[in-house]
């Protein structure tokens, strides 16, 4: 092997080593560890520090370890292929796993939302947890054939002002979609609230601005 190709491996093992992340281990019970074991560097490559909060034999358990990027979904299906987590506790369910990407992070608690589809302005079918980076629930109404349909999802907020690119998502299965619009918000579920983005204050009663030109012209 010669010295150019020795120096270029080199360079790319310290490369990977200074991008792998260092993710606080931890194991036990309720939702967040309260006390933390030793900090592990991850195998370099897509890995960021997860907590997966998840119920095993009825009893609500935690784990902190380096994850797969790819399953930083939010709600997940205990049993995933690969998920380490599902190996570990073979009765393991109602998982969420949530993610970051700095050494030794605090994960956060993911934002839930409404994922479903159907008719009408709303639809409170099932509340997720949301993945890496989905910091926002999204609402899409819009029209097919005259009818009034909603879909409900977890999303991004750098997204959010990209109509056309929301508005695609349901376009790609339905080419006849019409008036599509959408909201996006940060509070819990609140892809569920109905809001009036044209409402108005509501009105003063006639009946207590004719009570006030009273008052005014007997204190004249």
């Amino acid at each position: 092997m010669n010295t150019f190709l020795k120096t270029f491996l080199f360079l790319t093992s310290l490369r990977a080593v200074s991008t792998a992340l260092n993710c606080t281990l931890c194991h036990g019970d309720g939702e967040k560890c309260t006390s933390h074991g030793q900090s592990k560097m991850c195998p370099p490559g897509d890995g960021l520090c997860g907590r997966a909060t998840f119920l095993h034999n009825g009893m609500q358990k935690v784990s902190q370890q380096c994850v797969l990027r790819k399953f930083c979904v939010g709600s997940i299906d205990c049993l995933t292929d690969n998920f380490e987590l599902g190996k570990r506790y073979k009765n393991a369910t109602d998982c969420v796993l949530s993610c970051c990407d700095g050494d030794n992070c605090d994960p956060p608690v993911p934002l839930q939302c409404y994922k479903c589809h159907g008719k009408g302005k709303t639809c409170k079918t099932d509340s997720v947890s949301c993945g890496y980076k989905e910091d926002r629930c999204l609402r899409i109404n819009y029209k097919v054939d005259g009818e009034l349909m909603t879909d409900q999802r977890c999303y991004n907020s750098s997204q959010c002002s990209k109509t056309s690119t929301i508005c695609g998502l349901v376009k790609k299965n339905n080419t006849t979609v019409q008036e599509c619009k959408h909201t996006c918000c940060d509070k819990p579920n609140c892809n569920a609230v109905e809001r009036d983005d044209n409402s108005q204050p509501n009105s003063i009663p006639c009946s207590f601005l004719v009570g006030l030109l009273l008052v005014c012209a007997l204190k004249m």
